[in-house]
């Protein structure tokens, strides 16, 4: 079954969806950056003003523009393609709801904060303060700290294995009613992929941007943590079977001539992209694409125990700080594939 979201309640379901999520990414990235501490030089200036040249050093104003520089013509090309990309009213009132997300994860995140201070003239005074009144006195302002400005890198994280069944299995993918995993629903999915989307995204490491030429503390796109679709079980602690993410690949849209996927066993991040093979769009991408192209933001494919999906990945208002395109422009997109799969009670 193929089907599309043209619906536009993912913004309310991204609400609710996330709720928790907000808490989730917030504690894994206070995590990284807690663990990135340890690894600094215990060593560290006590004067205020050298504090701040340490840490401007460390965290340099740098140009974005040469690695976005194909954007234009690849923009370019594409809106000219055919069929020619649309961004509808719907397109739109979703990706309100995914930069309202953004903007969360931005305000209650101190780093883009604490690197836009360390690069003003008041970066001196403020860790004067706090180095002679303590953080009491600081509460609501993020000073230009270790714990503040340092973010770790994601490990690489592998895709789930797909699962065969043995050569003595019977009806492997037939389980009990009580046991099996049944198939979301399309909102579940487009939440699913929202969420997923967003921790690609990686807002903490968007660092602090002055403007395309000038960033500071950037850190690529990437993932942070496998990408989980929850499942519903009636009773809850009769649970068998899960959703694994067996394939999840980033596709091109501006880079190349024609749109590509990056082959890879892990899940997709910016700085491992080079050198990674490409391939071109299978039938059921290709048919997603057109569906993206005309506004809808997933397609999703459900047979077996495989679940398919092909999800965008738009320009926000906050992407255009660096990228030089439109808001509602496709940058790529997200294909998925999902099998259904015994829990592991290892884990």
């Amino acid at each position: 079954m193929f089907a599309t979201n043209r619906s536009g309640k993912s913004a309310g379901v991204l609400g609710l969806a996330f709720g928790c999520g907000v808490a989730v990414w917030l504690a894994g990235t206070a995590a990284a950056q807690v663990g990135q501490q340890a690894a600094l030089p215990a060593e560290a200036p006590k004067d205020s003003k050298a504090k701040v040249e340490m840490f401007r050093k460390r965290y340099p104003l740098e140009s974005l523009a040469k690695r976005l520089d194909y954007e234009p013509e690849g923009a370019e090309a594409f809106a000219k393609s055919n069929p020619p990309p649309r961004v509808t009213k719907e397109t739109l009132k979703r990706l309100a709801g995914a930069e309202e997300l953004t903007a969360v994860y931005q305000k209650y995140n101190p780093r883009g904060q604490a690197l836009k201070l360390l690069h003003s003239d008041t970066a001196e005074k403020f860790i004067e303060v706090r180095d002679n009144f303590g953080m009491s006195r600081m509460v609501h302002i993020p000073v230009p700290t270790t714990v503040n400005l340092e973010l770790a890198a994601a490990p690489s994280l592998r895709l789930a294995e797909v699962r065969t069944a043995a050569s003595g299995d019977k009806a492997p993918n037939v389980p009990s009613e009580r046991e099996t995993a049944s198939f979301p629903k399309e909102a579940d999915l487009s939440a699913f992929h929202e969420r997923g989307l967003q921790d690609f995204l990686n807002p903490a490491g968007f660092g602090f941007v002055k403007d395309r030429e000038n960033v500071a503390g950037f850190q690529g796109h990437q993932f942070r943590t496998m990408p989980q679709l929850p499942v519903v079980h009636k009773p809850p602690d009769e649970r068998k079977e899960q959703w694994a993410v067996i394939r999840l690949q980033l596709m091109s849209l501006l880079k190349y001539e024609q749109p590509a996927v990056y082959v890879s066993d892990n899940l997709p991040r910016m700085d491992e992209l080079k050198g990674v093979p490409t391939r071109p769009l299978i039938p059921f991408e290709e048919k997603s694409l057109k569906s993206l192209r005309k506004g809808d933001d997933l397609a999703t494919e459900t047979s077996g125990d495989r679940i398919r999906m092909v999800g965008s990945l738009r320009a926000s208002k906050q992407c255009l700080e660096c990228h030089e395109v439109k808001r509602g422009d496709l940058l790529g997109a997200f294909s998925w594939e999902l099998q259904r799969q015994p829990v592991d009670e290892k884990k």
